[in-house]
Parts: structure tokens; sequence; C-alpha cells
């Protein structure tokens, strides 16, 4: 790749873990309104898993920023990415799972 679009891709990078961060909070403040699905999300292994994939995509975002001038940081900052991604979608299982009875799933009461 040539410079430029090397630090177009960065410049994605950021933009997208910057972004993700983002969603999810917003994502935690709307879940806010329905407090069974709120609380699958603040507690007990999802709410583990949710703030341990926060704390891994600011790393990777962080990471990211650093990438512009310490090249090293780009597979760091990609390893945190792809492991802040896998431990969310866990956390959404978690969630999921240990949601309340009356949530439906498929269209038929759990």
């Amino acid at each position: 790749m040539s410079p430029a679009e090397e630090r177009a891709v960065r410049t994605f990078a950021i933009g997208a873990r910057a972004a993700d961060l983002v969603v999810v909070k917003a994502m935690t403040r709307d879940l806010a309104d329905t407090p069974a699905v709120a609380n699958a999300y603040d507690s007990g292994q999802a709410g583990r898993r949710m703030k341990a994939a926060e704390a891994l995509t600011a790393g990777a975002l962080a990471a990211s920023v650093i990438s512009t001038k310490v090249r090293p940081a780009r597979s760091i900052a990609g390893a945190l990415a792809i492991a802040g991604s896998l431990v969310t979608r866990l956390a959404m299982t978690d969630a999921g799972a240990s949601g309340s009875p009356d949530v439906c799933v498929g269209g038929q009461a759990a």
C-alpha cells in the first residue's frame, strides 16, 4: 500500500473504533428504559464482559492513534480490536441467555 492508502486505512480504523465506543454507550443508555434488559448487560458475566470489551476497544483506539508514529502498534491495535469485538459478542450472548423470561426470541416466548 502507498503511504496515502495506509493513512486512509488508519483514519478509517480510528473512526470505526471511536464509533464503536459511542454506539455501545448509546445502546446502554437506551437499554436503561427497560430495567430487566439493562440489568442483564450490567451485572454478572455479561456485565464483566461488556466492561472488558470496552477496555479492549479503547485500547485498540489508543494503539491506532499511536500507530501513526509507531509501526508495531498497528498489530497491537488490530489484535485488541478483534478481541474487543469477540468479547462484545460473547457479552451479548450472555446477556440474552440471562435476560428476563418474558423476552421473546424468534417470535415465541422464551
